[in-house]
């Protein structure tokens, strides 16, 4: 028997604000998620990462680094729905505590085989 089925995914963003101070942030966010229940995969655990570089200064010439992580849960009660959950704790002085981000997912028409997946603290972007 061999392992269960992995999934990874990353997402790459850039951040640019217009007006004002015109600051610009980027960062990654990325997951990885182990399905708990087989064959159908409505249950998924993992962990989830998030950094970002920029937008606010905090000195001239320094901005701001943050750097979350924490576990993922994804639930799927039928094949259109999707629910994720991801409670991210800061890990740096800029970041808050914790970052929740909650996903309510329905997807409309066809189901591909295998479709991309977003990190949960990702899909704001």
């Amino acid at each position: 028997m061999g392992l269960p089925a992995r999934e990874w995914a990353m997402n790459i963003f850039v951040d640019r604000e217009f007006g004002g101070r015109g600051s610009t942030s980027a960062g990654f966010a990325q997951s990885v998620e182990v399905p708990l229940l087989l064959p159908e995969e409505k249950l998924e655990i993992g962990l989830e990462m998030q950094y970002r570089s920029g937008g606010e200064t905090i000195e001239p010439d320094r901005t701001i680094k943050d750097l979350v992580i924490g576990p993922t849960l994804a639930w799927r009660p039928t094949k259109s729905v999707r629910f994720d959950l991801s409670p991210l704790f800061g890990c740096s002085d800029h970041t808050p505590a914790l970052q929740m981000s909650a996903v309510f997912s329905l997807s409309f028409g066809g189901i591909a085989e295998r479709e991309a997946e977003t990190p949960a603290s990702a899909r704001g972007h």
